[in-house]
C-alpha cells in the first residue's frame, strides 16, 4: 500500500483526517478545531482526538500516529476478549476459534487501517461490560477496586463515542433492579461527565451542545402521538436489524442464550448479566444510531456480541447429545 502511495499511508475514510487536522491544530497552536483559525466542535470522539494531540505533542504530527494506536488497541481487544472467553470455556481450540472469530468477525484488521477511535470503544465496552457483569452478580472473586474501576472506565468509553451512554444506561438499570441504585447513579453521573463538559466547553465557544456530526446522524425526534408509538414499538430498530443481518444474527443467538441460561435459575448470573447487556445496547443502538456504514458503528457491537456469546456457549457446559436408545427406553 506504501509503494503505491509514494510511502504515505493513507486511510480510507476523511473522518480520520477530521480528528488529525484538529490534533494538530491543538497540539501546534492550542486550538481545538479543524484550522488554527478558532474551535470547532467537528469531533465525535473527544477522547480519540485528545489522544492524537497528546501523541503529536510528544512524539510529533504524523499520519502514522492513529495507525500505532490502532495496532496497540486492537492487540489489547484480542488479550481482554481471550481473558473473557478463556475464564467461562474450557476448550483450548474453542477459545482459540472464538478469538478468530472476533478477530475477523469485528473486524480488526480493517477498523486498525481506518485510523479512528472504533478499536479503543470496542476494548473499552467489553471491559465495561464483563467488569459490571461480575458486580452484578456479586462474584465473590471481584477485585474491591471494582467499583472505582466502573465509575473511571464509564466516562472514558462516553466520551471515546457517545453511544457508550447505551451500554452505561442498560447497565444502570440493571444495578438498580439489584436494588443497587446508589452504584447506579454514580456510574451514570461519571458517564455523564465528558457529555456534559464537552457540550457546555462547545457553547460557550458559540456552538452547539452536541458534535456536530452527532446532528446530522442522529435521526430527528417525532413527537406526535404516531411517533411516539413507534419509537415505543422499535419500529426503526427491526428496520435496521433487518438490513443488517450480522446484528441480527448475533442478537438472536444472545437472546437464545439468555433463555438457556435463565432456565437453569441463576437469573443474576455473569454471563446472564452480559447477554441482557448485550440485547439492551444492541435494541438501543439499532432504534438510536447509525449502521451499515463500512460496518464501524456497530462493529463494537460485534465485538461485544461475538466475546459475550462465546463465553455463554462455553459457560452452559453443555454435554455431547448421546445418540443412542437404551432398551430400558423402548415401549414393551
Amino acid at each position: 500500500m506504501l509503494h503505491k502511495t509514494q510511502g504515505h499511508l493513507v486511510y480510507a475514510l476523511d473522518d480520520a483526517y477530521i480528528h488529525m487536522a484538529m490534533a494538530k491544530n491543538g497540539a501546534l497552536h492550542g486550538i481545538w478545531g479543524v484550522t488554527r483559525h478558532g474551535f470547532t466542535s467537528s469531533t465525535s470522539s473527544p477522547l480519540w482526538t485528545l489522544l492524537l494531540l497528546i501523541t503529536y505533542v510528544v512524539f510529533g504530527v504524523s499520519e502514522v500516529s492513529p495507525f500505532v494506536l490502532n495496532v496497540l488497541f486492537s492487540t489489547a481487544a484480542v488479550v481482554v476478549s481471550y481473558l473473557v472467553i478463556s475464564k467461562q470455556m474450557a476448550s483450548r481450540l474453542g477459545v482459540f476459534a472464538a478469538c478468530l472469530l472476533v478477530l475477523f468477525l469485528t473486524p480488526l484488521p480493517t477498523l486498525t487501517f481506518v485510523g479512528m477511535e472504533h478499536v479503543l470503544h470496542a476494548v473499552l465496552t467489553l471491559s465495561f461490560v464483563y467488569l459490571s457483569a461480575r458486580v452484578l452478580s456479586s462474584d465473590p472473586g471481584v477485585p474491591r477496586n471494582s467499583l472505582p474501576l466502573l465509575a473511571f472506565l464509564a466516562p472514558l468509553l462516553v466520551a471515546t463515542r457517545y453511544e457508550g451512554a447505551f451500554v452505561v444506561f442498560v447497565v444502570c438499570i440493571l444495578l438498580i433492579l439489584k436494588k443497587r441504585g446508589l452504584l447506579a447513579g454514580a456510574i451514570g453521573t461519571a458517564a455523564l461527565l465528558p457529555v456534559v463538559a464537552y457540550g457546555g466547553w462547545s457553547l460557550s465557544q458559540g456552538w452547539y451542545f452536541l458534535p456536530n456530526g452527532m446532528i446530522m446522524k442522529t435521526p430527528s425526534l417525532n413527537l406526535t402521538v404516531g411517533g411516539i408509538v413507534k419509537t415505543l414499538l422499535g419500529t426503526r430498530a427491526w428496520g435496521n436489524a433487518w438490513d443488517n443481518p450480522h446484528v441480527l444474527c448475533l442478537l438472536i443467538t444472545a437472546l437464545l442464550l439468555l433463555v438457556l441460561h435463565l432456565r437453569r435459575r441463576i437469573v443474576w448470573s455473569a454471563t446472564a448479566c452480559a447477554l441482557a447487556t448485550f440485547v439492551g445496547t444492541t435494541s438501543l443502538h439499532l432504534q438510536y444510531a447509525e449502521t451499515g456504514w463500512f460496518y464501524r458503528y456497530e462493529a463494537y457491537l460485534v465485538f461485544l456480541g461475538v466475546a459475550v456469546i462465546a463465553a455463554a456457549v462455553g459457560d452452559l457446559h453443555l454435554e455431547k447429545p448421546s445418540w443412542r436408545v437404551s432398551r430400558e427406553a423402548l415401549p414393551r
